[in-house]
């Protein structure tokens, strides 16, 4: 089975990609959120009885904020990270309202001189917080991310066990 994600067709509206994905004849997809708005309850509402009626499963969500995951959740600045969760909870609670499963992360930019420690402390955090709306929080190897780096993702795997 082949599956794609809405960012493919970035940037059209993600209803209107979302259309052209269920045209194209795919079965299984990845919502790709471009707004604060398509993670309220009316947008994701909508987006579920499409799939449902379509016959789609959505299996994943990805946030257009991923940019800002590094300042968020991996500063120094601790007042961020229970800001950023509390952002990534409004995520969490619309990727459970279309039913995906996977929430998709980029997190921390290979500048950041950030201790695998550290970086489970937050990834715990965030990965907890997803779990309390039944999504799994998936960490992506971007490569300009630091969890792009094999050793990197081996070491966070070897402090989080089978919360990564």
């Amino acid at each position: 089975m082949i599956g794609i994600s809405s960012a493919c067709y970035y940037s059209m509206p993600t209803r209107d990609a979302f259309m052209l994905l269920l045209k194209s004849g795919v079965k299984v997809c990845e919502m790709f959120f471009n707004t604060s708005s398509e993670i309220a309850p009316p947008f994701c509402s909508e987006i579920k009885k499409i799939a449902s009626d379509a016959g789609v499963r959505i299996d994943s969500v990805h946030p257009f904020s991923s940019f800002i995951e590094t300042g968020y959740f991996f500063s120094d600045y601790e007042g961020r990270i229970d800001e950023g969760i509390d952002i990534y909870r409004r995520y969490f609670e619309g990727a459970a309202g279309i039913g995906a499963r996977f929430f998709v992360f980029h997190g921390a930019n290979l500048t950041m001189n950030l201790s695998p420690e550290r970086y489970a402390e937050r990834l715990y955090l965030l990965s907890n917080a997803a779990k309390e709306e039944g999504v799994c929080l998936c960490q992506e190897n971007v490569s300009r991310c630091l969890a792009g780096q094999v050793e990197y993702v081996r070491a966070l795997k070897s402090i989080l066990g089978n919360d990564i």
